[in-house]
């Protein structure tokens, strides 16, 4: 993620060539391996569907039982397949990079001012499934 990559149609001197897809990439190689290594935390979860796919593994799972493809409770389905959509396609639902703002923070802790009981409704999210939430909405929200 902190690594510098630029997309040129010259090859610029000194730096590194890859092709792909008919564009050059040109990565610039400060010398510094530790600096250049990629740093991107979820570089795992990106070649295996994703940064959503952990977030929803880790604290959205439990909730297709009533949030199904079926019958969704609230219309709204949180099924590993339609959750990501569904949380971005709710206006306020998901606010990116904003978790204060973000409906589904309010609800999953139970926040004063909220339509109906806090989600889940038998005993509330986990501080855990809470703060996952939290990191990933202010992370920017990404699938």
């Amino acid at each position: 993620m902190f690594r510098t990559t630029l997309l040129c149609f010259l090859i610029v001197l000194g730096c590194k060539k890859k092709e792909e897809r008919g564009f050059s990439i040109v990565q610039y190689d400060s010398g510094d391996a530790e600096a250049d290594a990629d740093t991107d935390a979820d570089a795992d979860a990106d070649a295996d569907g994703g940064e959503f796919g952990e977030v929803h593994t880790a604290a959205l799972a439990g909730c297709s039982g009533c949030h199904n493809d079926s019958t969704p409770a609230a219309d709204l389905s949180l099924s590993a397949d339609q959750a990501y959509d569904s949380l971005m396609a709710g206006p306020g639902l998901v606010v990116p990079g904003d978790p204060e703002s973000s409906y589904l923070v309010q609800k999953m802790r139970g926040d004063e001012g909220i339509t109906g009981d806090p989600m889940p409704p038998t005993a509330g999210a986990t501080a855990e499934q809470i703060s996952t939430i939290e990191s990933w909405i202010a992370d920017g929200a990404n699938p």
